[in-house]
């Protein structure tokens, strides 16, 4: 755990960019450890370091710390470096109910005259947590929802799992954790809880966010963390009612905006050939092989007869008319852009 008591995963990952450096994270917050990175500076300030020698300990304190049984070097995954910390290594003791030091990377003391010290509490939260029968948390299951479980058929087995609807052997999953816009296909409609792990960027996008829950009629309960190092998220936290029942700005969109219209465009070429696309894009590509083609039986039904392109056409160009005006306008100006959309 960190040394305000907070627990974070044993491993963690170095990942090598330019000159040998190295970034590592950890599971819940992220730190670099380049010579810009807050322990780049705390080790570089307290032992008045430059920059190439910071780098050479780095690389030298791994080193050590491998040949000495602390870390344990894993096998690399592409161009990422693992290190894990030796369990054995790990020395667990009673507390007495005195807080651990301050961390020195993060903590800000003042240094000149006329600062009281103040006596520093432990963690109420974490000392509570540890505490707690395990069963408490027996049902504390979470299970990742987005375009990143690639697994044929994963994504949609948790979505049983939440909506209860699971085979006998699965029990209800009753968290799911999402990207900010939540995966199409879910269905939420006894959703009665949202968790955003950090403040949104404007009350829209609060509104989108905790509008997941309480559908229905339902009463829904929304509650939002506040990082104590965000500056955005300590400012909303003192300024709850701005983003709760903040001014939501009309939505502004750009009618010539060329690549919002190629997608519209594809869409409707789409939607005329018909192409089952499947579930994933394993489908269509190549995956096994370099340059991503497409697969011979997708490949094969992209031709669209002269007939077929006369229609898609006229379609298109009915889908712009109501804007044609404008958009030969700003063609005009951007060389083309109502040609584009023509002689698609």
């Amino acid at each position: 755990m960190t040394a305000d008591g907070n627990p974070f995963d044993r491993s963690l990952a170095f990942q090598p960019v330019t000159d040998q450096r190295y970034s590592v994270w950890f599971s819940i917050s992220s730190v670099g450890s380049n010579e810009r990175s807050a322990i780049g500076r705390y080790l570089r300030d307290q032992l008045d370091l430059k920059t190439a020698d910071y780098l050479t300990l780095i690389d030298q304190l791994l080193s050590l710390l491998v040949s000495q049984g602390f870390l344990v070097r894993l096998d690399p995954i592409e161009d990422h470096q693992f290190f894990q910390l030796e369990a054995a290594r790990i020395i667990w003791q009673f507390g007495d109910g005195t807080p651990p030091p301050p961390d020195p990377l993060y903590s800000r003391k003042g240094t000149h005259g006329g600062y009281a010290e103040i006596p520093r509490g432990a963690n109420a939260f974490f000392q509570d947590f540890y505490r707690r029968q395990p069963f408490e948390l027996a049902g504390l299951e979470a299970r990742e929802h987005t375009a990143q479980v690639v697994k044929p058929g994963e994504r949609e087995r948790r979505e049983r799992r939440f909506s209860g609807e699971g085979t006998d052997t699965d029990r209800r999953l009753p968290y799911l954790v999402c990207s900010p816009t939540m995966e199409l296909g879910v269905d939420i409609a006894d959703l009665d809880l949202v968790h955003l792990r950090n403040v949104p960027p404007s009350p829209a996008n609060y509104a989108q966010r905790s509008g997941r829950a309480g559908r229905q009629g339902q009463p829904g309960l929304i509650f939002t963390y506040c990082g104590a190092l965000n500056s955005h998220d300590q400012y909303f936290f003192h300024r709850k009612e701005d983003m709760v029942a903040g001014s939501v700005r009309p939505p502004r969109l750009d009618l010539a905006n060329e690549a919002l219209l190629k997608a519209h465009i594809h869409a409707v070429w789409l939607a005329q050939l018909r192409l089952p696309l499947g579930q994933t894009v394993e489908n269509i590509l190549e995956t096994e092989q370099d340059g991503l083609k497409l697969r011979d039986t997708i490949a094969g039904q992209l031709n669209l007869t002269e007939s077929a392109r006369t229609i898609l056409r006229d379609h298109i160009l009915n889908m712009l008319s109501a804007d044609a005006g404008f958009l030969s306008m700003v063609g005009s100006k951007q060389n083309g852009l109502n040609g584009f959309c023509l002689k698609q």
